[in-house]
C-alpha cells in the first residue's frame, strides 16, 4: 500500500531551521520576540509549531535585493 506524501501546514523549531537555512538562536529570537507567530501545542502547551503561512510571509516581508545600478552602468 502506497502512502500519499502531505505537505505539512507547521513546523517544529527544529524542523522550521532546517526547513528556512536560518540559524537555531535567530528562528528562536523571531518567535520569542513576536516577530513570527506559531501556535501552541501539547498537553502542556510548551511545544510551539510555526504555520508555514507565517513562514512565507515572514520571507517575502524581509526579502532584501542586491542593487543593480552599478551593473547597469559597466
Amino acid at each position: 500500500m502506497k502512502v500519499k506524501s502531505v505537505d505539512k501546514l507547521a513546523y517544529t523549531l527544529a524542523e522550521s531551521i532546517e526547513a528556512t537555512g536560518l540559524g537555531r538562536d535567530f528562528v528562536y529570537e523571531l518567535v520569542n520576540t513576536g516577530q513570527i507567530g506559531y501556535v501552541r501545542r501539547g498537553k502542556d502547551g510548551t511545544k510551539k509549531v510555526i504555520p508555514k503561512l507565517e513562514w512565507e510571509r515572514w520571507l517575502r516581508d524581509n526579502l532584501e535585493y542586491a542593487e543593480t545600478s552599478s551593473l547597469s552602468r559597466k
